[in-house]
């Protein structure tokens, strides 16, 4: 991903970025955060 906001930028769509951040993110996020939770136990 990091490719694409360095050099492909100008080919992006915004809204696409803007979804994945809004709605995608989290999820991952909490999905992550359970899942080190469980490596404690």
């Amino acid at each position: 991903m990091r490719e694409r906001f360095v050099h492909h930028y100008g080919d992006m769509n915004l809204e696409i970025i803007f979804d994945t951040a809004l709605n995608d993110i989290p999820k991952l996020n909490e999905f992550i955060q359970k899942e080190l939770k469980n490596i404690d136990n």
